[in-house]
């Protein structure tokens, strides 16, 4: 028999894009599950990923998890793992500035130091708590009753570190013990 091979040969593999957009929704989705906040409580203002991703065509599978310490404050960064027709195809690592939004409780009016806090010295407000600084106070019954550590100054966002537990027995007090 005769053979008839041509000069050049082009091989084209289908593909399929996953827009910025979808990985954005994937990224938002994946705080949920990690945080168990409401997804209104959530805002993902900005993904660092240049363009859509490009994978083969066929069934794709696209998981994003985050490490387990993640405390999401500001910046976080996903692991994502694709698989196409159920073969593991690549796995990426992108990263994506993360807004929690809370309440946390401010201070209302000034309280001197070695003062107990007292409800009306205080209010609720909606703030971005992955922005507020560590161990920020976000029940009112968390400070209420508490020794003011150093001076508060109205509209302090209030810390555990401001706040000690009062002192109840002084010293010479006479005590029953039961």
């Amino acid at each position: 028999g005769k053979w008839n091979i041509p000069n050049t040969i082009t091989v084209k593999r289908g593909s399929d894009t996953v827009s910025k957009a979808k990985l954005t929704k994937l990224f938002k989705d994946a705080v949920v599950r990690h945080t168990k906040l409401p997804e209104s409580m959530i805002e993902v203002p900005k993904l660092n990923l240049d363009k859509d991703l490009v994978i083969p065509s066929g069934k794709s599978l696209i998981k994003l998890s985050f490490a387990a310490g993640e405390k999401f404050r500001g910046r976080a960064t996903a692991k994502v793992d694709i698989a196409v027709n159920n073969k593991r195809y690549r796995q990426y690592y992108i990263s994506g500035d993360v807004k929690l939004y809370g309440t946390t409780v401010v201070v209302a009016k000034a309280v001197k130091r070695g003062e107990r806090v007292k409800m009306e010295d205080l209010r609720l407000e909606n703030t971005v708590i992955s922005e507020a600084p560590p161990r920020t106070v976000t029940e009112l019954v968390d400070a209420v009753g508490m020794e003011a550590v150093t001076e508060l100054q109205p509209d302090t966002l209030l810390t555990e570190s401001m706040l000690k537990s009062p002192i109840v027995v002084n010293r010479g007090d006479l005590v029953t013990i039961v």
